[in-house]
């Protein structure tokens, strides 16, 4: 189980026999790594001889953000959660009322890159793959593209071979989800002339304030986005890459700050001079520029990595959190100790760290 978890369950008595009362700790969040926290959820089940009840739900970051920052609607005073997890930082507002009664930590665990995944048949896909810029892929998620052969698209893609007047169906997340948030920071970010609404041309919008157009179909959850690129042919959607990955869907390519042209897969697969893989690369780049927090207790709100430089590097990379209080003092005490045995699991660099590459995470 390893030294930090084991020892702290046994200071915490959590492997005391004779001892019935059930130790609990609830979380929710972000999909992304939701398999990455259960497996460890499991691994404390299968080494204590005490009941425990450990939780995490999938609901998607902004309703982990919810759930963690207030009781009930409007009441800050405590977390309904004992802990959250996002792809995305604590909005400034959630934050700031977060911190009228209490004290929050962002704790950074992982990094992982979000795709853009495609259902068009392989045989019409050009052997270099599909190439889609961030300009392109606006004006498709803003329905202002609505066929596979446009002319725009077809200027990265000469050789796409689609039927004439294939439509395109679109897909986008709903409940707050932190992919949804990467997507439209990074198309905001590249080309916000083409992310507006049709005929108006209103801004759209990111992360949790957007507005989105007639024809893009609401989709709940990673579960949710997966299936219906599968099983809607000429399907575009997005997704953390390990999501997209493990069920073979096929991605896009996007054109990286260095002008490079790559799937998510190949990013990660790359090595550069630092031995960091294209979502690493991202990361250091992020802390060589200065934009990393320097405590845990600061507003993380206006952390990104979108677009970092780097021969390989993946353009669209989000860095997962866990969200805790500052003040444990209020938990059972035997609680507190099994959350301090599951974060310090998930941080150390010889257990929970290592597990991530499982999941396709950083």
């Amino acid at each position: 189980m390893g030294r930090i978890a084991r020892s702290a369950l046994l200071l915490c008595g959590l492997a005391a026999s004779g001892q019935a009362q059930e130790v609990s700790v609830d979380g929710s969040g972000t999909t992304n790594p939701s398999k990455f926290f259960w497996k460890i959820m499991d691994t404390f089940r299968a080494q204590s001889r005490r009941e425990l009840r450990m939780t995490y739900r999938a609901v998607g970051s902004g309703t982990g953000q919810k759930e963690f920052s207030q009781l009930a609607s409007g009441d800050y005073s405590k977390s309904l959660t004992a802990f959250g997890s996002g792809d995305i930082p604590m909005p400034r507002d959630q934050y700031n009322s977060i911190l009228a009664p209490r004290q929050m930590l962002h704790v950074p665990f992982c990094l992982g890159a979000i795709g853009v995944f495609h259902s068009i048949p392989p045989a019409e896909v050009s052997v270099d793959g599909l190439k889609l810029s961030p300009c392109i892929l606006a004006l498709i998620f803003s329905r202002q593209i609505t066929t596979w052969d446009h002319a725009a698209i077809k200027v990265d893609n000469p050789n796409l071979a689609v039927p004439a007047g294939t439509p395109i169906k679109v897909a986008r997340r709903t409940l707050g989800s932190s992919s949804t948030a990467g997507l439209t920071g990074y198309l905001t970010a590249k080309c916000a002339a083409n992310w507006t609404m049709p005929v108006t041309g209103v801004a759209m919008g990111s992360a949790g304030d957007i507005t989105w157009p007639a024809g893009v179909d609401p989709v709940t959850g990673s579960p949710g986005m997966q299936d219906y690129i599968l099983g809607n042919k000429y399907a575009i959607g997005y997704l953390d890459a390990g999501h997209g990955h493990s069920r073979s869907i096929a991605e896009a390519m996007l054109k990286n700050e260095d002008g490079l042209w790559l799937t998510s897969l190949a990013a990660m697969a790359a090595v550069d001079a630092n031995n960091n893989n294209g979502v690493a690369a991202a990361g250091k780049a992020a802390v060589d520029a200065g934009i990393i927090p320097a405590s845990a207790t600061a507003d993380w709100s206006a952390v990104n990595l979108y677009s970092k430089v780097g021969p390989s590097t993946w353009p669209i990379v989000l860095v997962s959190y866990l969200y805790l209080n500052n003040d444990w003092s209020s938990m059972n005490s035997d609680d507190a100790g099994l959350l301090k045995a599951f974060v310090d699991y998930v941080v150390d660099p010889t257990m929970g760290q290592p597990m991530l590459k499982e999941f396709q995470f950083d």
